[in-house]
């Protein structure tokens, strides 16, 4: 059984649309459904707090804005630049120009991700042509930083589809380029 986590209910890209999280249950509705992933790191997080240790974490998540089409033989394909209107060929780590070309889609992500409550703390240009990394702040509340990446996957995704792109969070994407990941920066 599924039932809503209080205080998930925010909007989302789409106007007049909201979306919440949900909480896995057992078969009886009583009691955390024990393989949800969610619900053991609550486990972990308790037994940490057991013991008197308070975890901070800062999360940066990595993704790719991709072509809505694909290649001849169903390859994913990178994003034409919305200001060149090229196909991203190479890119400079942390290059603002790179940031400047994606601007719309960047403010409108940053602007929704707020009314969302979400805890970022900027946008850069990763590695490799159409790749950009969101970082999220410290936070203690780390079951809400996890709920955070969730949130903010789909949210990309929204965002991506209202400007022309698709996004994918995928490992290794394209063979040839830097491949995505989620860093997790993790004190005790």
């Amino acid at each position: 059984l599924c039932y809503p986590i209080s205080g998930t209910l925010m909007p989302t890209a789409k106007e007049q649309v909201g979306q919440l999280l949900l909480s896995m249950m057992d078969e009886t509705g009583q009691h955390p459904n024990p393989l949800f992933i969610r619900n053991i790191l609550a486990s972990m997080l308790q037994t940490l707090h057991a013991k008197d240790q308070y975890p901070c974490v800062a999360l940066e998540l990595e993704f790719y804005l991709i072509d809505k089409t694909r290649g001849e033989n169903g390859e994913l394909l990178t994003a034409i630049n919305p200001t060149k209107k090229t196909r991203e060929k190479d890119t400079e780590v942390y290059d603002l120009d790179g940031l400047d070309d994606y601007a719309d889609f960047l403010t409108d992500l940053n602007r929704i991700a707020l009314e969302q409550g979400l805890n970022t703390s900027g946008a850069l240009s990763e590695s490799a042509p159409g790749q950009f990394e969101i970082n999220f702040n410290h936070s203690k509340d780390v079951l809400r930083a996890c709920d955070e990446i969730i949130i903010a996957k789909r949210l990309i995704r929204q965002v991506a589809h209202q400007h022309g792109f698709d996004a994918t969070f995928m490992a290794k994407p394209f063979s040839e380029q830097a491949g995505n990941g989620m860093h997790i920066h993790l004190s005790l």
